[in-house]
């Protein structure tokens, strides 16, 4: 099974190893994961299987058509083929819609079998503390990532982003594992054999896509995990800094990081997007009205709040919505710098397939490209409406070339002294990441 270069990865995925797990006893399993790995074309493998991003597609693409030449067959799941099984059918024997751990055991019978569908489609969602296994991590190689230790506790967000893959995928759903589980797999993670002996192999990242959505399930996810002992890093919205309580708790049980979705200071974009009202003081209805001075302030307090609890907060923010002219995106990246986050991700507005935004931009006739690669967030693939698409793409450059600039760099990492190695960890990772770019 294989995804979609070598060298090491920040993190692995648990799609494939959720589904070695629930793979019949007897069969062999090998993960490859193409990020950090070479792939073995001529390995004796009967089924071969790849999960893809996008922006990965055309890469899974030539993985499938290679191994097909040789009559392997393969199969291919994940958002992509989900939203474009007719695409990825061209690829594939068989497509995986939806999540696969509902169909996965039905899909190898069939090909054991050799009566195998071109179609395996998930006819619901799967209940995570009944049918999600623990992923089968020590088929992964641990030296080839970052930071090994990765794990799931819910899964969805039910805030509605109209360019969210996620809302797409899951619709408004959002669903928990027990407090009691998400230990345990984390316990097992950090005992012997599974537990490594370097200094981040104490560091969980958790996958989910919005972690404290359900605050409720939070503080008793926080509370169960405070005698581990660990460092822990999740995504969560600005609504975690606005709970003294959660946050509080967060810090507690060891989170070091906040990955946070601001997205836009621009007020009509923070109207439209829902997920930051409060934080920027207002109902919805009311954020449009407010000058992006008064939002950049609202978010600068928010992030204070993070850093009185020893967090450190990773801004995400997005260039490119149909209110942005060119003077909104300079303001945008001298408000990402004005905010005091401990570092940032820049992102172009992607209409990836599936999502409400590549529905209304297809019909008004302003997608661009059809080259998946380009879809990673760092490339123009729409006509946007208030700048050319050239003004963007060079914008997106600009915000990375002065955010991470060696001076400024530098004065966000020595700011405190706490959490400079992270700080400074995370700030020379995306500088990196950003030069490629």
């Amino acid at each position: 099974m294989g995804q979609t270069s070598h060298g090491k990865a920040g993190m692995p995925r648990l799609t494939l190893p959720a589904l070695a797990a629930l793979t019949p006893a007897g069969i062999d399993v090998q993960i490859v994961d193409c990020r950090v790995q070479p792939i073995d074309y001529d390995a004796p493998v009967d089924l071969v299987g790849i999960t893809a991003m996008t922006c990965e597609a055309p890469a899974a693409y030539q993985i499938a058509d290679t191994f097909r030449a040789r009559n392997v067959p393969v199969v291919m799941g994940g958002y992509h083929a989900s939203f474009l099984p007719e695409e990825a059918g061209l690829h594939a024997d068989a497509v995986v819609i939806g999540e696969a751990e509902l169909v996965w055991r039905d899909l190898i019978e069939g090909f054991r079998s050799g009566r195998p569908r071109s179609l395996y489609a998930a006819d619901r969602l799967c209940d995570l503390n009944s049918e999600l296994p623990v992923p089968r991590r020590a088929l992964l190689d641990r030296t080839k990532y970052f930071t090994f230790n990765t794990i799931q506790a819910t899964r969805g967000c039910s805030k509605g982003c109209s360019y969210c893959s996620i809302d797409a995928f899951f619709g408004p759903s959002f669903r928990k594992r027990s407090p009691e589980a998400v230990v345990s797999e984390i316990r097992g993670m950090l005992s012997p054999p599974n537990a490594g002996r370097g200094r981040m192999d104490r560091h969980i990242v958790f996958i989910d896509d919005n972690l404290t959505l359900d605050r409720s399930y939070a503080r008793q996810l926080f509370k169960a995990m405070i005698p581990l002992s660990i460092k822990w890093v999740c995504q969560a919205t600005t609504e975690l800094a606005e709970d003294a309580e959660l946050l509080g708790l967060a810090a507690r049980s060891g989170c070091m990081l906040v990955s946070v979705g601001f997205e836009s200071f621009n007020p009509p974009n923070v109207a439209r997007l829902r997920k930051n009202w409060a934080a920027a003081g207002v109902t919805g209805g009311q954020a449009a009205a407010q000058p992006l001075e008064a939002v950049c302030e609202a978010f600068r307090h928010a992030v204070g709040r993070f850093h009185k609890q020893g967090v450190c907060v990773l801004g995400n923010f997005m260039l490119g919505f149909d209110d942005d002219d060119p003077d909104v995106i300079a303001k945008t990246i001298r408000a990402s710098l004005a905010i005091n986050v401990d570092a940032a991700y820049f992102h172009i507005v992607t209409p990836m397939p599936g999502t409400k935004l590549h529905d209304d931009l297809a019909r008004e006739n302003r997608i661009t490209t059809r080259d998946w690669a380009q879809y990673d967030s760092g490339h123009v693939v729409f006509t946007p409406k208030l700048l050319s698409p050239a003004a963007l793409q060079d914008a997106f450059r600009q915000a990375y070339r002065e955010y991470y600039s060696i001076g400024r760099i530098a004065s966000r990492v020595f700011r405190s002294p706490r959490q400079v190695i992270t700080r400074l960890a995370i700030n020379w990772s995306t500088r990196r990441k950003a030069k490629r770019l």
